[in-house]
């Protein structure tokens, strides 16, 4: 089971870093500041995103509380 996790959270980081890299670059696109501030938020949505899963692997790997417990330290104060 652990296997398949990691497995299929290696194309889930795929997928979240090329659109978080297609969102950094559509960002510099001539657009209103309002939508660029809705960029700057889905990327920072992205980011947690590629965090959890991240997390979610290692945690699943190592299966150590402490692991988990970081990430969620990590979330709440960073």
């Amino acid at each position: 089971m652990i296997n398949i996790i990691v497995e299929l959270s290696k194309y889930a980081l795929i997928i979240l870093f090329s659109v978080y890299t297609y969102e950094c670059f559509a960002v510099f696109r001539n657009i209103s500041e309002r939508k660029q501030e809705k960029k700057f938020k889905q990327q920072a949505r992205i980011l947690y995103a590629i965090h959890f899963t991240a997390y979610l692997v290692i945690f699943a790997v190592t299966e150590d509380a402490y692991t988990f417990m970081l990430s969620e330290g990590f979330k709440t104060f960073g």
